[in-house]
């Protein structure tokens, strides 16, 4: 056995080095890459939507750019695509049921908003119907910088939500 942990060992050697040819030359998918082996992390999709709640507040939907912006010249640089890359990314580094839980979290988050909204028909309610627009319009940069199938929506929000936000 010592033979095939040499033999291992050497593979290991010329797969890294190959894959630092390909980064170089741009053939790799960065965001499909597994960085990391962790250790199991349960709490992980709770705290990611923890985040990215309190931070879909601070954008704002530009339909010239097609995606999430900071709605205040002096809040954190942050917009909601790198967001959405930086979750798909870290989430995708853990066992598939990471982002299922996180989905999880999002659609229920969709869906709780949506209900508060309809009891309440007041116009005050003006940043909890920006927060779920904006939950929704995350969900979509991440299904599609991700390339997650869409088949997966059902089962954690409400279809027909993201059939109008691609058409607007």
């Amino acid at each position: 056995t010592d033979t095939d942990n040499a033999s291992n060992d050497s593979f290991d050697k010329e797969l890294f080095e190959l894959s630092k040819f390909l980064d170089c030359a741009g053939i790799t998918a960065p965001m499909r890459s597994i960085y990391i082996a962790p250790s199991p992390c349960e709490r992980l999709p709770e705290l990611v939507f923890l985040v990215v709640a309190s931070t879909i507040s601070r954008l704002r939907y530009d339909s010239k750019f097609g995606t999430l912006t900071r709605k205040y010249e002096k809040d954190h640089p942050m917009d909601g695509s790198p967001l959405a890359a930086g979750v798909y990314t870290l989430l995708n580094q853990f066992h598939p049921t990471y982002m299922e839980k996180f989905l999880c979290y999002m659609g229920q988050y969709i869906r709780s908003n949506i209900k508060e909204l309809s009891e309440r028909a007041v116009q005050s309610e003006k940043n909890t119907k920006t927060d779920t627009e904006n939950a929704v319009v995350f969900l979509e940069i991440l299904f599609t910088l991700g390339k997650l199938d869409r088949k997966l929506l059902p089962a954690f929000t409400i279809p027909y939500l993201f059939d109008e936000t691609t058409k607007a």
